[in-house]
């Protein structure tokens, strides 16, 4: 299965090489306001950058207009959904392991074309690599199959399963955020330690 950062190529979607390397350099998301100087205490700071608060306020609206939904609507959507599904089978297969492929590979020759910037930057083109090479590992070793039978969802079923994935979601980026701002004050604490440890020494 594709990894979170792989997710969109796998779905299909256009993704850029930029779009790919930021959404990526999320796995190194807390960064410093400003560089360390030897002058700028202020610069010690590290701060969270947002990022899952973001995300969880776009799901929370997601999920306050679908419980506004009403059952019709909600049946509507149901049926969209499965109408989609259906569509999506005539790609299912060699097809889609086929273009699944291509997409891995091609993201995959650009990122190795880069030249990262910094040394720091050299960490992050090793784990754009390796999450596309776990994703080719994991999705491109197709094996014909019979596909499962679809199951056409009521509204409320359906209501009730995007409820409970977003649920997930918000608690998901909650988490996170709570650790980001951790870390965020585990590195500011360790940059203050540094220069007053430099600043003793002179």
């Amino acid at each position: 299965m594709p990894t979170g950062y792989t997710a969109d190529l796998n779905d299909g979607k256009e993704v850029t090489f930029k779009e790919f390397a930021m959404k990526c350099a999320q796995a190194f998301d807390v960064k410093m306001r400003n560089k360390i100087s030897d002058t700028d205490t202020d610069a010690d700071e590290f701060h969270p950058t947002g990022h899952n608060l973001y995300e969880k306020a776009l799901v929370e609206r997601h999920l306050a207009e679908i419980e506004r939904w009403s059952n019709a609507r909600a049946e509507r959507e149901a049926k969209k959904y499965f109408d989609i599904q259906a569509l999506s089978r005539k790609e299912e297969g060699s097809l889609k392991f086929k273009r699944v492929k291509r997409a891995y590979l091609a993201m995959l020759k650009e990122v190795k074309e880069w030249e990262p910037p910094t040394k720091d930057h050299k960490k992050l083109k090793i784990f754009m690599v390796e999450q596309l090479k776990k994703s080719i590992e994991a999705d491109c070793s197709y094996v014909p199959r019979r596909p499962l039978p679809l199951r056409r969802l009521s509204g409320k079923s359906y209501r009730a399963q995007l409820v409970k994935r977003m649920q997930k979601e918000i608690a998901y980026y909650s988490r996170n955020h709570v650790i980001e701002v951790q870390l965020a004050r585990e590195k500011s604490e360790w940059a203050r330690a540094l220069r007053h440890s430099l600043n003793d020494s002179k």
